[in-house]
């Protein structure tokens, strides 16, 4: 099977990516720099240079993969914003697409000392909120 995994250096997604090639995958990550695509060609996988914004970048990789692992940290608006560009890049293909969130669900908090669930319910709330990536990737299925 062919996973794009973006994120694919980073902390959870480089655990994906080391799985996905055991199991003999091929896997191609997301890099945003030449030593990550080093990093990440060194394992085994693919590198496509590029960040979370590029959508002339991740809508063909992503066209083209079997599946697609968003693994990768960013702000809130950022990861709701690249959800979209996949759902919309994979509509209508039955390819998988899966969504790990993380430390981005808090979005920018600011300079509070402390964050839990209460944040995240009060950010979503706002009036001027877009979805949570969570509930992008519910809608979209």
């Amino acid at each position: 099977m062919n996973v794009f995994v973006l994120g694919a250096t980073g902390w959870i997604g480089g655990a994906i990516t080391d799985a996905l090639l055991v199991a003999h995958h091929q896997v191609v990550g997301l890099t945003r720099t030449a030593q990550a695509a080093s990093t990440l060609e060194a394992k085994g996988a693919t590198a496509v240079q590029g960040d979370m914004s590029d959508a002339h970048v991740l809508i063909p990789v992503a066209q083209q993969a079997d599946a697609v692992v968003m693994a990768s940290s960013a702000s809130l608006d950022a990861t709701v914003n690249t959800l979209q560009t996949l759902i919309t890049a994979l509509q209508g293909s039955q390819k998988t697409l899966i969504y790990i969130s993380g430390s981005s669900l808090y979005g920018d908090i600011g300079n509070q000392e402390q964050v839990d669930e209460q944040v995240f319910v009060q950010r979503l709330t706002e009036p001027s909120r877009q979805e949570s990536p969570e509930q992008k990737v519910y809608r979209a299925r």
